[in-house]
């Protein structure tokens, strides 16, 4: 008789199976099971035909399983095997840990597979608040280790400062933020925002109430203004009250704005909305490259321009009577050798009425009632001359 043949589901144990079993078939009598480990340490963990792990050495090595029949034979039998019991995977996590901002969470061992609780299944995972984190390790053999820590997650500071342009002239101001911390910057500074007129590089380091620091560079150029001229280029020596609005040019370099009194978005120039007299007009200029602008300064004269312009050899001469009027005056004329264009404009150029006054005419007359009170313009012009006359309806 002999102890029969012992079988396992696998040549192998893991660290934690207490509970799986080994079984002997064709024997003859009482079974015991015994186990010695590589240091010829020998115990006894169960009786009969099967018998779990339950009372297993279940240290990592390797171990030789006997099954041995004493009751019922005259000589002991014996069957073995050779059992491998594998350490379970860890992560080696300290009990807690406490991080600053967020925490990485590395649970080792690569090539296996990982269950977080969080969901995740990647080796690492990255985690921005407090709490228990667990981790399965599962290996290549099916065995299982679950692992945890206790993380606790600190507010951090949070600071972006980069790259940053400026311009001569104009300081540039850094901002280390986050209010109340404590402040280390590379130029000796210990304050929450630093001033800068040079190029360089600017290193903060930021601390809060809760000891956590984050370090931050920022990298400023200062660059050149571009160099700006205004020359006005008019449509006219002269700009009249009465002249349509016109588009200013002048500036250089080409595509910056103007501004001014009398000045619309569109950069046009409207002589009546600035009235008479002189006004300084700006022309600035942005250098797309860098944001840095410039600015130059012109002065324009607007004139009533009353009175004959240019009478050339023609003996054209003309009043209104009466001026001021209510709204009906007449246009008299002397010496008219030519046709004449006449319009009627407002004190913002608009024209209000037009005739013309042909060659020989003595007068014309004039009903402009309907126009409110105020100043207008009478301009009479040919390809010789133009002679304007300044109109007051007073009603």
């Amino acid at each position: 008789p002999d102890a029969g043949t012992i079988s396992y589901s696998a040549v192998y144990l893991c660290s934690n199976d207490a509970s799986k079993s080994f079984n002997s078939t064709g024997h003859v009598g009482t079974l015991n099971w015994y186990a010695t480990d590589s240091n010829n340490q020998t115990v006894m963990f169960g009786s009969g035909n099967m018998t779990n792990t339950a009372n297993f050495p279940l240290t990592p090595g390797n171990y030789l399983v006997e099954a041995i029949s004493t009751s019922g034979v005259c000589t002991p039998e014996i069957e073995t095997m050779q059992i491998e019991v594998k350490p379970l995977p860890t992560a080696n996590f300290p009990a807690s840990i406490t991080e600053c901002g967020s925490a990485t969470l590395n649970a080792m061992n690569p090539g296996m597979l990982y269950t977080w609780n969080t969901g995740e299944s990647g080796q690492t995972i990255n985690v921005n608040y407090s709490g228990i984190f667990s981790v399965d390790i599962t290996d290549s053999f099916g065995c299982v280790g679950p692992n945890s820590i206790d993380v606790t997650i600190l507010p951090a500071p949070t600071l972006t400062l980069g790259i940053i342009n400026g311009c001569v002239g104009t300081p540039v101001v850094l901002d280390a933020e986050n209010p109340g911390a404590m402040y280390d910057w590379s130029t000796g500074s210990n304050t929450q925002t630093i001033t800068v007129t040079t190029s360089g590089s600017y290193s903060v380091s930021v601390t809060n109430s809760h000891g956590c620091m984050i370090m931050e560079t920022a990298v400023v150029t200062i660059n050149p203004k571009p160099v700006v001229t205004f020359t006005p280029q008019l449509p006219q020596q002269n700009i009249c009250i009465y002249f349509d609005a016109f588009t200013l040019l002048g500036g250089d370099p080409f595509g910056g704005n103007y501004s001014g009194n009398g000045v619309s978005g569109n950069n046009t120039f409207t002589p009546a909305t600035a009235t008479t007299g002189q006004h300084i007009i700006t022309y600035t200029y942005i250098e797309s490259s860098t944001s840095c602008s410039a600015e130059a300064t012109a002065t324009l004269t607007v004139e009533e321009c009353l009175g004959v312009e240019n009478l050339a050899n023609n003996a054209f001469k003309a009043k209104v009577v009466p001026n001021p009027n209510n709204g009906y005056f007449t246009l008299q004329f002397e010496g008219n050798k030519s046709d004449a264009t006449i319009l009627l404009l407002d004190l913002y150029g608009k024209t209000l009425r037009s005739s013309i006054a042909i060659k020989g005419t003595n007068e014309i007359r004039f009903d402009v009632s309907e126009f409110p009170t105020g100043i207008y313009y009478l301009t009479i012009s040919n390809n010789e001359f133009r002679d304007v006359q300044k109109i007051v309806i007073n009603k």
